[in-house]
């Protein structure tokens, strides 16, 4: 498989029992800002009810962060360091199958621990967003989600009706050096486009981090492409995507590719916080197509985003619905 998350490019391989009761991967992801990357396995065994998941993750992090030599000077030192991590995630999900109809329902209740584990972190300072000095990292998440989507057609892009809510809590109960909260609800709407296959995607999300925390998590609901994360207390969301169909090309490059199909997408992300606003627009290309006859479509282009607040513009590799 191949992916991308943003920052991170993905690939691993994925296989199943003949049963299909277990599941497992390995792969290695890139984090493109960082420029390192980490390992990671995942399994799922589905032979009983609920689904239990267990994945682990090692890898390297780059971290540039200005020290203060001096209480009563600005911050004048920037300093960096190469850090080693190990993360640990285990728990259990329930998925349910509503109904199966010209609508798909269903909804999706979970549970896990993570653990992280920071070695060869040797700045005096953190960002509150990583472990860091303080060495590990214990928590649970929760996790809800519905959804309500009309079924696609061969030719739509993305649904072009439908309705989804998620929610997550985040806590630190086992104590610890490192405390945080975290609770975040996103809601999704897709509604359909001014073309025929064309749809258009609408998301809000709302964050809240706990008061005092030591720690901060990683953001529960998403957040404007091609902008680093500010962590916040309060974080408001919102994003417009259009995706449409540009041609259907039909195109062979011997027995090396076969092109299938152009599509065209555009979007509008916004982060709103007391303490600062964001937003970045932008637009994807990407490519259907097929490698050496394998009859498994991959989807493939390049993402260019603009910052209105900075006036940065980055141009990235854009990997979608990519798998063996």
């Amino acid at each position: 498989m191949l992916g991308s998350t943003g920052q991170n490019l993905t690939v691993g391989i994925n296989s199943q029992d003949l049963l299909s009761t277990t599941q497992f991967g390995v792969g290695y992801a890139y984090n493109q800002a960082e420029q390192v990357g980490n390992f990671f396995a995942n399994l799922s065994y589905q032979g009983a009810y609920p689904i239990f998941d267990l994945s682990f993750q090692r890898g390297n992090r780059n971290t540039s962060i200005y020290i203060d030599r001096d209480r009563n000077a600005p911050l004048d030192s920037l300093r960096s360091d190469r850090w080693q991590y190990n993360q640990l995630s285990a728990g259990v999900r329930l998925p349910l199958r509503l109904t199966n109809s010209a609508y798909v329902r269903s909804m999706n209740l979970s549970t896990y621990y993570n653990y992280q584990q920071v070695t060869g972190y040797d700045l005096p300072a953190r960002y509150t967003t990583d472990v860091g000095f303080a060495g590990s990292l214990s928590a649970l998440t929760y996790g809800f989600s519905y959804s309500q989507l009309f079924r696609q057609s061969k030719r739509d892009v993305a649904p072009r009706w439908g309705q989804a809510l998620s929610a997550v809590y985040r806590n630190t109960p086992f104590g610890g050096r490192l405390m945080a909260s975290q609770l975040a609800v996103l809601g999704t709407l897709y509604v359909p486009g001014f073309g025929k296959h064309h749809s258009v995607r609408l998301r809000g999300g709302y964050q809240q981090q706990g008061v005092g925390d030591t720690y901060q998590f990683s953001p529960a609901v998403f957040y404007p492409r091609g902008q680093a994360y500010i962590t916040a207390p309060q974080l408001v969301t919102t994003s417009i995507d259009y995706r449409l169909p540009l041609a259907d090309t039909h195109w062979s490059v011997g027995r090396l590719a076969y092109v299938q199909r152009l599509k065209g997408g555009l979007f509008y992300d916004t982060a709103f916080s007391s303490a600062y606003s964001t937003q970045t627009v932008g637009a994807d290309l990407s490519i259907v197509f097929n490698v050496l006859r394998i009859r498994t479509p991959l989807e493939a282009g390049v993402r260019t985003t603009y910052n209105t607040n900075t006036g940065a513009v980055v141009v990235s590799p854009l990997v979608i619905d990519i798998g063996f």
